[in-house]
């Protein structure tokens, strides 16, 4: 069933706005999880991934011993304090309510009271209102967004595949959250009797403009059935540093400009092609079809999680002694590609204000301007910047350009250069080609 678009912008609002909604609050906060039902999922979900490709997860561990019997639901309750410090932030404190310890920070609480840090990592399957206790709240079924490349770990877990949300209608934080495999709950979190500090939050056309911005970015990758793009990333440094943030703008010359061209058939199959310098005479390749992925190197070498018996003779095949995994947070252009094609990413890690609209590469777009959310240290971001400007397509919420700024002046960015949807795309796009000689790495064969 399809979610009503009116609905989801105004979730995806809520979540996004969340904490600026308040000022503060105090509430009892419940942490459990079940000790023998995440055991028993974890080793039934870890017999169904890719030797090598998910790693074990540890549950939630009350800080105390427990004599509870393995089966027993095993909990946490502890009073939430939230308040805004001086630079605006929002600072957590806990206290334990059976030893009265006090800590700051507030996992696993932070993603409840900045919820925006969910919006990529969940699909949005039904939503409902509802009340609880004398609040009114919205209810949401979710599950996890499965993404071709990751560019960070799911606050909620990787191996739940159902979520149980409820939002607080008024103020957009989470109340609660449940995360279940296969029917079963596994863990969940609780906020109970939430004594809000600060005026509401009165909407705005400014607010509805930023809501139809999330819901764009999180919708991108869904708005197309296939895409054909040429994107350029430069950025620039001053000479004799290492990186941006080293540099002084007024100084700095333009050094680096890689192109690259990309194909995507949804869901599964993506192939990205980069441009290299002498003495590479061809691009760098990075394929995904299904669960098969490749990466080919312009001197020759391959890695590949292809079953051996599937590479054509004539390459030069070794087995590896441990599987691996696509080595992408190396490869800094291709992560920047993928978020401008699932934009997504962006969500939690920016501040953003549309600031009108404006023609790119023929098509119509939403200009913003954002700063960067000062939590956010993802690997993913350009070191230094204090501002993005950011064009989204008005139509399918790809990120056509983001340019990075600081004090006011461009050092890097990423732009489509042209770009085609819902046209053919030869299946041939998504194979592998395997020359005579070639160096291929496989991972070995599951036990």
């Amino acid at each position: 069933m399809m979610v009503p678009q009116e609905s989801l912008t105004q979730v995806l609002g809520l979540l996004y706005t969340a904490s600026t909604r308040f000022s503060g609050f105090d509430a009892t906060g419940r942490s459990w999880y079940k000790a023998k039902e995440m055991a028993e999922a974890q080793q039934e979900w870890l017999a169904t991934q890719e030797p090598g490709t998910a790693a074990s997860i540890t549950p939630r561990r009350p800080s105390r011993q427990t004599n509870r019997p393995l089966a027993a639901c095993i909990h946490e309750d502890f009073l939430v304090r939230v308040q805004e410090s001086s630079q605006g932030e929002h600072r957590v404190g806990l206290v334990d309510l059976q030893d009265r310890s006090a800590t700051s920070g507030g996992f696993p609480y932070e993603p409840m009271i900045h919820p925006k840090v969910l919006i990529p990592y969940v699909k949005i399957n039904t939503i409902r209102e509802v009340s609880v206790g004398t609040r009114e709240a919205i209810e949401l079924q979710a599950e996890p967004r499965r993404h071709n490349i990751e560019v960070g770990s799911n606050p909620l877990g990787g191996m739940a595949d159902e979520y149980k949300l409820t939002i607080d209608k008024e103020r957009g934080i989470l109340i609660s959250h449940v995360s279940l495999y296969r029917g079963k709950a596994l863990l969940g979190d609780e906020l109970h009797d939430v004594k809000f500090k600060g005026a509401v939050l009165q909407p705005t056309s400014r607010h509805q403009g930023i809501a139809d911005v999330v819901r764009l970015l999180y919708g991108a990758r869904y708005s197309f059935s296939t895409l054909r793009a040429s994107i350029r990333q430069w950025h620039r440094y001053q000479e004799g540093t290492s990186s941006p943030s080293q540099s002084k703008m007024t100084d700095a010359i333009p050094k680096t400009e890689i192109g690259s061209r990309l194909w995507i058939d949804n869901p599964s199959r993506f192939r990205q092609e980069i441009a290299t310098r002498a003495p590479f005479s061809g691009p760098i390749v990075f394929l995904l079809n299904g669960d098969i992925w490749w990466q080919g190197y312009p001197s020759g070498v391959t890695v590949t999680n292809s079953p051996k018996e599937q590479i054509p003779c004539g390459a030069e095949v070794k087995v590896l002694s441990r599987p691996v995994r696509p080595d992408y947070k190396n490869a800094e252009y291709a992560i920047l590609s993928q978020i401008s094609l699932e934009p997504s990413w962006l969500i939690s890690g920016l501040r953003m204000e549309p600031v009108g609209r404006m023609r790119y590469v023929g098509r119509e777009t939403i200009r913003v301007q954002a700063e960067p959310v000062q939590e956010s240290d993802g690997w993913y971001w350009w070191k230094g910047a204090d501002e993005y400007e950011l064009l989204i397509d008005a139509e399918r919420g790809i990120l056509l350009r983001i340019e990075a700024r600081r004090q006011g002046e461009g050092f890097a960015g990423v732009e489509v250069m042209d770009i085609e949807f819902d046209v053919s795309i030869p299946d041939s796009a998504f194979s592998f080609t395997v020359s005579p000689g070639m160096s291929v790495d496989v991972n070995p064969p599951t036990p």
